[in-house]
């Protein structure tokens, strides 16, 4: 079940700014790797898991749920 969670995540809602958040990702772990600087590429590495899930704020964008289904959720 946890798997089909994990697909879903990665493979719906891709958005430009999502495209984006995730070429400048590789980016900046290719520059890291061509320069052999291991602080880029960690930098990296969290870039782009955070662009993989839809987490994180980028451009006012945060991947937090709304106020507003938090409490659909708790009347449920």
């Amino acid at each position: 079940m946890q798997l089909l969670k994990i697909k879903q995540v990665l493979f719906t809602n891709w958005t430009i700014r999502r495209a984006l958040f995730t070429g400048t990702a590789l980016f900046i772990i290719g520059t890291a790797i061509y320069n052999a600087d291991a602080l880029s590429g960690a930098f990296g590495a969290v870039v782009l898991l955070q662009a993989l899930t839809n987490t994180g704020c980028v451009g006012s964008a945060c991947g937090l749920p709304s106020s507003t289904t938090l409490k659909q959720q708790n009347h449920e």
